[in-house]
């Protein structure tokens, strides 16, 4: 067995949240969206599990909480760049129909 099959939950969705992130760094958002339906299923695991309140599960815990944080805020970020975009795009699309009515 690997080291990573003795994992515990709250290490396999630590990992799965970097490699969230740092697809999100890389414009890979349909990764990010997979591994999305994979750390849903592990939240629910790590819930359900209720581990014991021990110094070890306080800082993993936050350390998780943070890169959730990170991720919100990187996805955030690119919606509204994406917003933005659609935006230009839209007024590029009326002011070619108007160009396009005056012909």
């Amino acid at each position: 067995m690997t080291p990573q099959q003795h994992d515990s939950p709250l290490d396999k969705l630590q990992r799965l949240l970097e490699t969230q992130i740092e697809s999100a760094r890389k414009s890979d958002f349909r990764k990010v969206e997979q591994i999305a339906q994979k750390t849903t299923l592990l939240i629910k695991e790590v819930a359900a599990a209720a581990p014991a309140e021990n110094a070890l599960f306080r800082t993993q815990r936050r350390r998780i909480a943070e890169l959730h944080r990170q991720l919100i805020l990187m996805l955030a970020a690119e919606k509204e760049n994406v917003g933005r975009r659609l935006k230009k795009l839209g007024a590029g699309r009326k002011m070619v129909s108007a160009y396009k009515d005056n012909l």
